[in-house]
């Protein structure tokens, strides 16, 4: 586990990602020096103590960052209009500045970097065969590999939201992938087009399917006997009630969906959806109740729990048999089913705070469920933001071993009774798992830090090629050489391609958990200032 994680808990860090409550004003940044044209958004959140705080507040009101936020934040963000002429206003701005490029005798954008970093990766996905995997990222759309990952390719319109949480390859190879990420995060507002969509050529055209109002996407999934059977789980705003929450189902290949399990309220929604391999008449759901707004966040609700379905999603009960009953402390849930003997599930619970509180095994199908003893690895593992995680994974090769995502990945190999840290993860923040079909004994992680692949010893993964989607809040370019560039990053600390400029040669450096604020000294570029979560600064 990397150091600088372990100092971010130990302050007392209650959240993870770029999900902090700052107590300082993050100021937005334009940086513009020679032929490099990089903008960021940060943002401050202090002066916003309501969610009325108002459409009518006049921007001169506000700090720029916090406007900013305002406008993406409350009564449902900008409408597509706005977020088109946005985009249009974006491309201008691109084509400005290669027309001057060109007059300075360049006419390309040159990629910068970095490639080395990596950023946060929310799912995976095989192509059957194991001939292309999928890559959800939180703030940089959807990528593809088809060497298991020595190379990555963007396959996502631009001019789409960009946080994909979901991806779902049928039988066929069409792709279906959601927008928004599951987490109660609020972080990347889902800014575009919105919704599911579907590829029928690897990602090279998509289709929109609607489920715009979902606005975030915890999880999609298709009947493995018939791949016009899709259910999804629409996690609704993460910032307001309503929108479309619960558990979809579409029976045409996303040409029409129908709402089959709804929350209790309107601020439950859809977090994972599992179908039963050997029976896909039996498909479990789990709903989370949630609520973020400027002032406070709530992370659990009576709507929280697991449910059921035997019949294909037309009715569906709430599983208790041993498990928490309808209270308003429980918060996120992971379910996993043993694909090798799916009447074994598995289910980890944390608190309305986020604390880890349980771990629960079923062999009946969820009729009856077993509480396995207390394990403080376990329970470190979700720190104090379990809500950041809530999912577990089981070895399709076997049925007694378990993944949880946490800070730490953990595995066990007896059914949940002992837990152990593999030896190596890359990296902290564990959100995505996936085992090659053409090879089971293969699997892949995706964590904050991005994907990695397997090294041919068990639990055992290493950074796989060039990954172009680091999430950054603030760059900083050096007045005396525009080829020294530095930020702030989510999850990757403070970074810098100093000295060379090597878009694969940045490297991390200073005492950043996720950098926040960078500057470079205008008159010295060896005299640099860092900022991190809850306005820790250094130089």
């Amino acid at each position: 586990m990397m150091q600088y994680k372990n100092d971010k808990i130990s302050q007392g860090s209650e959240t993870t990602g770029n999900d902090r409550q700052a107590t300082s004003y993050i100021k937005p940044g334009v940086a513009v020096t020679g032929l490099v044209l990089v903008a960021v958004l940060g943002l401050g959140m202090n002066a916003l103590h309501r969610n009325d705080v108002a459409e009518n507040l006049e921007p001169a009101k506000l700090a720029p960052g916090e406007w900013l936020l305002v406008r993406r934040l409350v009564n449902g963000g900008p409408s597509e209009l706005q977020t088109q002429r946005a985009f249009e206003q974006r491309e201008r701005l691109r084509r400005d500045a290669l027309q001057g490029a060109q007059l300075r005798g360049s006419s390309t954008w040159q990629f910068r970097g970095p490639g080395n970093i990596g950023g946060r990766v929310l799912d995976l996905a095989f192509e059957p065969g194991g001939t292309a995997l999928y890559v959800a990222t939180a703030t940089s759309g959807l990528w593809k590999s088809t060497d298991n990952g020595a190379n990555f390719a963007l396959v996502w319109p631009q001019q789409h939201a960009q946080a994909i949480g979901a991806v779902a390859v049928d039988s066929t190879g069409v792709v279906y992938a959601g927008v928004g990420e599951g987490a109660s995060s609020g972080n990347n507002p889902t800014l575009g087009v919105k919704g599911v969509f579907r590829s029928d050529d690897g990602g090279a055209n998509w289709t929109h399917l609607g489920l715009d109002a979902s606005a975030r996407t915890g999880r999609i999934r298709i009947d493995p006997t018939d791949d016009n059977r899709i259910f999804v789980a629409a996690s609704g705003p993460v910032w307001t009630a309503g929108g479309e929450r619960g558990i979809y189902r579409s029976t045409d290949g996303g040409a029409n969906w129908q709402l089959v399990l709804a929350g209790e309220n309107d601020t439950t929604g859809g977090a994972e959806v599992v179908v039963d391999p050997s029976n896909p008449n039996r498909v479990y759901a789990v709903l989370w109740d949630h609520l973020r707004q400027a002032s406070f966040r709530r992370l659990g609700g009576n709507g929280s729990g697991v449910f059921r379905s035997d019949d294909g999603g037309d009715t569906w009960v709430r599983l208790g048999g041993g498990l928490p009953p309808r209270n308003p402390d429980v918060g996120r849930i992971g379910l996993g089913l043993a694909s090798g003997q799916p009447s074994r599930l598995y289910s980890v619970y944390v608190d309305a705070t986020g604390f880890f509180t349980a771990f629960y095994v079923s062999d009946d199908g969820g009729d009856t469920w077993t509480a396995v003893p207390y394990n403080q690895d376990l329970a470190d593992s979700q720190s104090s933001f379990g809500w950041w995680f809530g999912r577990v994974w089981v070895d399709p090769l076997d049925i007694d071993r378990v993944y949880v995502a946490g800070v730490n990945l953990l595995v066990s190999p007896n059914a949940g009774q002992s837990w152990q840290e593999p030896s190596s993860i890359g990296h902290v923040d564990q959100h995505a798992m996936a085992w090659n079909p053409a090879n089971l004994s293969q699997d892949f992680l995706g964590n904050d830090g991005g994907v990695f692949g397997p090294t041919g010893s068990q639990d055992v993964w290493t950074g796989l090629g060039d990954q172009e989607f680091t999430q950054f809040y603030t760059v900083a370019i050096s007045q005396q050489n525009p080829d020294r560039i530095m930020g702030g990053t989510q999850d990757n600390r403070c970074v810098r391609n100093y000295p060379g400029g090597n878009p694969l040669q940045w490297n991390q450096f200073g005492v950043c958990g996720d950098g926040l604020e960078v500057q470079i000294n205008p008159l010295n570029d060896d005299d640099v200032f860092l900022c991190y979560q809850r306005g820790n600064c250094s130089r």
